[in-house]
């Protein structure tokens, strides 16, 4: 009954189109997983993106991307920027308590 989550992407600055449409479909997959058509329940699902700082009024080029079921992070997936100014995106997720309180 568990999602796959999708193994880390790393890729150049400039090609990381393939990793936005990952990022899409795990939500997704996770969303039909939560409700078979999350369309009809839009108010219960929200993408954001946050900008992450490295110290207090540090931004930085690194974002978490979040899947939000009810206001909670359901998954997530980390954009982080190498020295090299390459991307590495981690996928994460926290169905605990969800899926079972779905089946329950």
């Amino acid at each position: 009954m568990s999602i796959e989550t999708p193994q880390s992407i790393h890729c150049n600055t400039g090609e990381a189109t393939q990793a936005y449409k990952q990022i899409d479909k795990f939500f997704l997959s996770i969303s039909n997983k939560i409700e078979p058509k999350p369309l009809n329940h839009p108010i219960y699902f929200e993408q954001r993106v946050y900008n992450l700082c490295k110290f207090q009024d540090n931004p930085s080029d690194d974002k978490l991307h979040a899947l939000v079921y009810k206001d909670r992070i359901i998954a997530a997936v980390t954009e982080t920027r190498t020295e090299f100014n390459d991307i590495n995106f981690t996928f994460f997720q926290n169905l605990e308590g969800i899926l079972n309180n779905k089946q329950g």
